[in-house]
């Protein structure tokens, strides 16, 4: 390789212990990884139900959250869950969605998103968030 090691970067495992999700756990932190990366993801396994996340905004970048199934090989016929989404312009007054097949949901810039519900889990689910940044950050967050 040589003169582009700086361009690869192997993903070390995360362990935690979150309740319900699959430990390890894999992410890339973008610049903070790779100095120049313009990319944020992290990748989660739920395995039970659960929730996730508190209502937060980033403001001046998009966010993409990924629900499959977790086997790869096959992640629209292994997705088995029900997953809700709150969405909205004000985090006092957020929109449940409810997922039940892969999805992709867009959040621009400034638009309060979270909790996720893993409501049923009949097999485990992925969820990847992605971050087309440089940096991530939230830029205001409610508790849940």
């Amino acid at each position: 390789m040589g003169k582009y090691d700086h361009l690869f970067f192997t993903i070390p495992p995360e362990y935690h212990s979150w309740e319900g999700y699959a430990s390890p756990r894999a992410g890339f932190g973008g610049e903070a990884e790779m100095p120049g990366a313009k990319m944020y993801m992290g990748f989660s396994v739920s395995t039970k139900e659960g929730v996730m996340e508190v209502p937060h905004l980033h403001h001046g970048i998009d966010e993409y959250l990924v629900f499959t199934g977790a086997d790869l090989a096959d992640f629209f016929g292994s997705f088995d869950a029900e997953v809700e989404v709150w969405i909205g312009d004000n985090p006092n007054k957020l929109e449940k969605v409810t997922i039940t097949e892969p999805t992709v949901i867009r959040v621009p810039p400034n638009l309060w998103h979270c909790p996720i519900h893993f409501k049923r889990v009949g097999k485990p689910a992925c969820f990847i968030e992605d971050q087309p940044s440089a940096r991530t950050g939230r830029t205001g967050h409610l508790p849940l």
